[in-house]
């Protein structure tokens, strides 16, 4: 994802964690946008970023998903 997306700044090492970062938004207005627009919820969000968790119930669907909403953000 990180290469689709280049106005999405990508942050951690941890495959099962996938920290997120938009110029032009808090963590909190990221994060309010995936919930309201894409029913996606986060893990944890601060002033900077929004950390998104993946884990044995995410999909191949569900992670589609978030590029749908990545794609819709950039």
């Amino acid at each position: 994802m990180r290469s689709e997306y280049p106005k999405i700044t990508f942050g951690g090492d941890d495959i099962t964690k996938i920290l997120i970062k938009k110029d032009g938004l808090t963590g909190y207005e990221l994060s309010e946008k995936l919930f309201d627009e894409f029913s996606i919820e986060d893990e944890k969000t601060n002033e900077i970023s929004t950390m998104l968790l993946c884990g044995i119930g995410t999909t191949k669907e569900k992670l589609e998903h978030l590029k749908k909403a990545l794609k819709h953000l950039s």
